[in-house]
């Protein structure tokens, strides 16, 4: 179980670090929940993933510095 947590773990950071998230509208996030046999959000959060160059990862690695809209 612990080595599955850690693969997941390391999927959702190479994940964050690789894409920039947007948001796909302006509207804010309705946190309403979906009651059933799971309980899900009613409107979950879309977001638009656009893929960052190389070059920025690695900048930012580097510096420690989070490079905005480059």
């Amino acid at each position: 179980m612990g080595y599955a947590i850690l693969h997941l773990e390391y999927f959702i950071a190479n994940l964050v670090t690789i894409f920039e998230w947007h948001p796909i509208s302006e509207e804010h996030v309705d946190l309403t929940a979906n009651y059933g046999f799971i309980t899900t959000m009613q409107y979950p959060p879309r977001a638009l993933a656009v893929q960052r160059t190389i070059t920025t990862v690695v900048a930012e690695a580097k510096t420690g510095v989070r490079l905005l809209g480059a």
